[in-house]
């Protein structure tokens, strides 16, 4: 069983339109199978999308978890602050953080020199200062007491593949 006080999900790919790819959905549906197995404290789910947060608790609880979910734009390090507090309201001391907030915008997919500056660091600022923000403002929990991050990556941080530079670096 898995011990842990955050988890992080904001891994919804932005292709231009609000429709979640497939492979979205169920990568959602893992997570919440995920935090069903989650011992205490509860784990604590923020999102961009506060439905889509609401719906991920829902899917915990109705597989016999607990849970409690924030809207939170991990681009916005108010926004971060103020949800990790509430987080550590919610649970006393956050335990663990698992931070897997990631997007791939449209102009990302052509050829890096095609690629604005605005888009690549619109992308590095979900990708990498959210994943930044998100552990700086757990930190002082985590260090009260001892417990773990994780950050989910991608295999784009292994090897890049031809397009995607930003979303590549960010990994």
């Amino acid at each position: 069983r898995l011990a842990c006080g955050l988890a992080v999900v904001e891994d919804r790919l932005l292709l231009g339109g609000d429709n979640p790819a497939p492979e979205d959905v169920l990568r959602g549906l893992r997570s919440a199978r995920l935090l069903e197995q989650v011992e205490e404290p509860p784990p604590v789910v923020l999102d961009r999308d506060g439905d889509a947060a609401r719906e991920t608790v829902a899917l915990v609880e109705s597989g016999g978890g607990r849970a409690a979910g924030y809207e939170c734009d991990v681009r916005d390090e108010h926004a971060v602050r103020t949800a990790i507090a509430a987080t550590v309201e919610h649970v006393g001391r956050i335990a663990g953080v698992v931070t897997s907030a990631g997007v791939f915008l449209g102009p990302d997919l052509g050829p890096a020199h095609e690629l604005s500056v605005d888009d690549f660091v619109s992308v590095l600022r979900v990708n990498l200062v959210g994943t930044f923000a998100v552990i700086a403002a757990a930190l002082p929990s985590l260090m009260d007491g001892g417990g773990s991050i994780v950050t989910i990556a991608s295999t784009a941080a292994i090897r890049g593949h031809g397009q995607g530079a930003a979303y590549s670096a960010s990994k």
